[in-house]
């Protein structure tokens, strides 16, 4: 593979970034990249979407069905039912305002951990964290980053993990959800650490920035209503 194959493979990925930041369909974007990658490499689109991206995606939802299928019913049903804000209302109502990042990670970690689907998580976590952003004078970009951080280590850095993206390599390293526990969990408890700390200092250096005075916005309450 020369280098310029490389490069527009990595191209094809950024693109679908793009098109999925974007609010495209994932399906159709995918299809779209598998096209520029075809295109650029010079490989002919039936072989390179119908002969290798059809059959390869096929073959994953068929390996897969069952724990994607379970895992979409079971975020569902937690976000149907309420549970899942509940627990979330519960979480954050007990840490308090002043430890409200730590509380926001700690959600949707747990939520990831036991294999609620990505963008149920979202849907759920983003209208509340929102309200409490703006009750604690935070901008609304520093959620991506709090969120995904515990997204993050929930779904792929933790050992034990039901999410699906601890479960494929299962199926092609012989390996089993609880790989290295010892090391993963020491990664996630390192990565949980610095993580945790960069944004308790981004919250600072905002709030010194704006003149916020943190005392008063501590001593309040949590009310998320």
């Amino acid at each position: 593979m020369s280098t310029v194959q490389i490069i527009c493979m990595i191209l094809g990925v950024c693109l679908l970034m793009f098109l999925a930041y974007k609010g495209m369909n994932l399906f159709l974007a995918t299809v779209l990249c598998a096209l520029f990658v075809c295109f650029t490499n010079g490989i002919p689109w039936t072989d390179g979407v119908i002969a290798g991206y059809a059959a390869a995606f096929s073959g994953f939802v068929q390996s897969n069905l069952f724990v994607i299928v379970t895992g979409a019913i079971f975020g569902q049903m937690m976000s149907s039912s309420g549970c899942a804000e509940s627990i979330a209302l519960k979480v954050l109502g007990m840490l308090g305002r002043k430890r409200m990042l730590l509380g926001l990670l700690l959600v949707n970690m747990l939520f990831c951990y036991v294999g609620i689907a990505g963008f149920v998580v979202i849907f759920t976590i983003a209208p509340l964290a929102i309200i409490m952003f703006e009750k604690a004078q935070l901008p609304r970009w520093m959620i991506p980053t709090v969120t995904s951080l515990g997204t993050s280590i929930g779904c792929g850095v933790l050992p034990y993990s039901l999410d699906i993206l601890n479960y494929t390599p299962t199926r092609f390293l012989g390996t089993t959800l609880g790989a290295a526990p010892l090391l993963g969990f020491v990664a996630g408890g390192v990565t949980f650490a610095f993580g945790y700390t960069y944004c308790l200092r981004v919250r600072s250096k905002y709030y010194k920035s704006q003149g916020v005075d943190t005392a008063l916005i501590y001593s309040q309450p949590m009310d998320l209503a």
